[in-house]
């Protein structure tokens, strides 16, 4: 699972900077710096404010962490269709 790809791509694709992020969140940027490159685990507060302040529920942040090496070989094309489809609505 990778939740920094996911939070930084969720936030770039909602259009914000990590310092509005951060502001929003009220964590420090160097935090939120950290949690996109994965140099350090996000507490759970922390990720139910970052959903929050993106506006997901805290379980869009859970499956778009998920890569695909995580799937099951049998269910990845199932998982990569309903991966795309949430991207979109994402971005929506």
């Amino acid at each position: 699972m990778d939740f920094g790809k996911a939070i930084k791509n969720i936030r770039k694709q909602k259009g914000f900077t990590q310092k509005q992020l951060a502001d929003l969140c009220e964590i420090s940027v160097t935090t939120l710096s950290q949690i996109e490159t994965n140099d350090t685990f996000p507490h759970k507060s922390n990720l139910k404010k970052i959903a929050l302040a993106l506006d997901v529920p805290n379980t869009y942040l859970f499956f778009m962490a998920l890569e695909t090496d995580d799937v099951p070989a049998e269910k990845r094309i199932l998982y990569k269709t309903i991966n795309n489809l949430i991207q979109e609505m994402l971005v929506d």
